[in-house]
């Protein structure tokens, strides 16, 4: 008898090799090729109508500057002192570090949760500033050159970002910007979740810079319209706007662990798309309504206001509950706060609560859009000597100017500042085609 020595081997991890993209977005190969023009182009244009006395988007643009007004170096210099003050504050030691989501190849990155309190140092920063009498007017002042050296950056900041992709694994891509066509991936964003050391720079991106910024733009506009307008205190619509934003920002840096199950995180690879869209879509698009009121005041009543603030509680109410019940299904399907009340799967409960975040998005865009133009037409008793025609009448199907007893008082933002419905259409639409595929994936 003789004993027969087994050998047994540990079996190996599998690792999942991400698949090439074959089903592009935007239109496929030329439409992301003309997305990288026709994004900051939209951006430019959209500032420069802002700056004109009637920003209707119906009237001719103004002429392109001067190159070398486009360009200062001390400008830049401001903006990356910005970037780089936040990524200072996205490394300290504080706040708790939790996990994302499962990778293809089985690990979780880690993540440390400290948006809110960059928040709370960005504000003392701010609060030191106007301390020592700091012309918050200069970001006003050198508005589209701000945007200008952000979507310098940002260009520069994607070819590194499309370099290094070509040096990562397999497992590391992004299934969406994986096709295999330079300018499509290199927009999409080719590696998934980059990083320097610790540093997680599409993570870093998300929150910071851009969203925060966003405030401080807001705020110095507030600061700016006082002193363009020569008053005490700023307008009312001012006021608004700066408070429904700052709510939204506050939101989502309280949650900020929320957005590690987002399709920005999970999904999408990190390119120019997300870098151009977090540190110049963001900041300088979503302050367009600050900037528009800065020239081009809105009285509202205090009945008006009292409106627009249920309106946008309610929004907020609808937008908090939904997001943080998706995020609970995203983590754990049968946590019982959510499995409970939706047993019929992921499915279901998707249509149903895609639909809701969806129906707050638009709730809170309109809410946002009447606070700084519900009142651009008053009505008064009509006589054809006071009439003008309103830019954009015509769009909104008001009618001939002989049935409409309405005096156009100042420069009209009805269509300029219902930009934010189109682009929130095509945000949407990118949403609904990503649960499409998310649903037919296994």
């Amino acid at each position: 008898m003789y004993s027969e020595e087994r050998i047994f081997e540990k079996p190996k991890p599998v690792v999942k090799v991400c698949m090439k993209t074959k089903e592009l977005e935007f239109g496929g190969k030329i439409g992301a090729f003309l997305m990288i023009f026709l994004l900051p182009a939209t951006v430019f244009y959209l500032l420069l109508m802002c700056t004109q006395k009637d920003p209707s988007v119906l009237n001719f643009p103004p002429s392109l500057p001067a190159l070398e007004s486009l360009w200062e170096t001390r400008v830049f210099g401001v903006f990356l002192l910005w970037f780089f003050l936040q990524a200072l504050f996205y490394l300290l030691p504080i706040g708790k570090i939790v996990e994302g989501t499962p990778l293809l190849n089985g690990m979780r990155l880690e993540y440390r949760i400290n948006g809110f309190y960059a928040f709370i140092l960005t504000a003392a920063a701010v609060g030191i500033s106007l301390y020592f009498e700091m012309e918050f007017s200069y970001i006003y002042d050198h508005f589209l050159q701000f945007a200008v050296c952000a979507t310098v950056f940002s260009v520069v900041l994607s070819i590194y970002l499309y370099a290094r992709s070509l040096r990562a694994p397999e497992q590391e891509l992004s299934p969406g910007g994986n096709s295999g066509n330079i300018f499509y991936d290199f927009f999409m964003g080719r590696e998934l979740n980059p990083r320097i050391r610790n540093f997680d720079l599409k993570y870093f991106c998300e929150l910071r810079p851009g969203l925060i910024g966003w405030v401080v733009i807001n705020l110095a506009m507030l600061l700016t319209e006082m002193k363009v307008q020569h008053l005490n205190m700023p307008s009312l619509s001012m006021i608004l706007v700066n408070s429904f934003q700052l709510l939204y920002v506050v939101d989502a840096l309280w949650n900020e662990e929320a957005i590690l199950t987002t399709m920005d995180i999970i999904h999408d690879g990190f390119g120019f798309m997300l870098a151009f869209g977090d540190l110049v879509w963001v900041p300088f698009l979503y302050s367009l309504q600050a900037f528009y009121l800065v020239k081009h005041p809105n009285e509202l009543s205090w009945l008006s206001a009292s409106a627009i603030v249920a309106l946008n509680i309610l929004g907020y109410y609808i937008f908090r509950g939904a997001n943080s019940q998706k995020n609970i299904f995203r983590r754990n399907p049968k946590d019982p706060k959510v499995a409970r009340k939706y047993c019929l799967g992921k499915l279901v409960f998707y249509q149903c609560f895609l639909y809701i975040n969806i129906t707050q998005c638009v709730l809170v865009c309109i809410v946002q859009i009447i606070s700084i133009c519900i009142s651009p037409y008053r009505l008064e008793s009509y006589s054809h000597s006071n009439w003008k025609k309103p830019p954009g009448l015509w769009l909104v199907g008001l009618g001939a100017p002989s049935k409409l007893p309405w005096r156009y008082h100042h420069g009209s933002g009805l269509v300029f500042t219902v930009w934010d419905q189109p682009h929130l259409t095509i945000f949407l639409c990118h949403i609904l085609y990503w649960f499409a595929y998310s649903s037919r994936s296994p």
